[in-house]
């Protein structure tokens, strides 16, 4: 079984069950990762991925494979449920090893000013510069790119505002640390909510308050 969709959506991260299964009946056994569920204390749960693909498993034959489940971020079950037929199988959920957020966001600061880093006023188009410099660690396992477009910044009605001058790389490799000056030009009623980064793709992405 492989993962299609392997990017979760903002606010969630992806729980791996590792899966050992043995199948006792006469018939082959298909396995569909909607099949599987894990719950917490209070019944809240979350099955697999309707986005993995299926598998069989003949008859007397033992596999092991995987199965991922999207969960709120730092959310935690308590147990697992596998359900074949009219039959629920149930084992304790394994203990989560806390997730390492792909990029870490610190001494985030923020300003405005009428004029740009250029010297331009934007007043008179009833526009305000909004300044923001922070550092930035790359804790993915490869290069990230950090070009203009991986950032912006949103209000609370989620309306984006792209960058209008970035000091920093263009990329940052693996484990190592930059510093960034962004300037957004933001409409003087605007108020901004949250930096947001987002590599694109498959990458990862991250955001701070504002």
């Amino acid at each position: 079984m492989s993962l299609i969709n392997a990017r979760p959506a903002a606010g969630d991260q992806f729980l791996w069950l590792k899966v050992e299964l043995t199948n006792n009946m006469d018939d082959d056994l298909l396995i569909a990762p909607m099949a599987f569920r894990v719950e917490d204390d209070e019944g809240t749960g979350y099955n697999g991925s309707d986005d993995d693909s299926e598998g069989i498993i003949s008859s007397g034959a033992s596999t092991t494979f995987n199965v991922s489940i999207e969960v709120p971020t730092g959310w935690a079950p308590t147990e697992v449920i596998y359900t074949y037929d009219k039959d629920n199988f149930t084992d304790t959920a394994p203990t989560i090893a806390a997730l390492i957020p792909d990029i870490a966001i610190s001494g985030l600061e923020k300003a405005t000013s009428n004029t740009d880093s250029e010297g331009v006023d934007h007043s008179p188009q009833h526009q305000i510069v909004l300044n923001v410099s922070f550092d930035m660690k790359n804790q993915w396992t490869e290069i990230i790119d950090t070009f203009d477009a991986t950032f912006t910044v949103v209000d609370a009605g989620e309306n984006p505002v792209t960058v209008f001058h970035k000091t920093g790389p263009d990329a940052l490799n693996a484990g190592l640390t930059a510093h960034y000056y962004i300037e957004f030009l933001i409409p003087q009623t605007y108020v901004p909510k949250m930096l947001l980064y987002d590599m694109g793709g498959f990458g990862p992405y991250g955001n701070a308050t504002l």
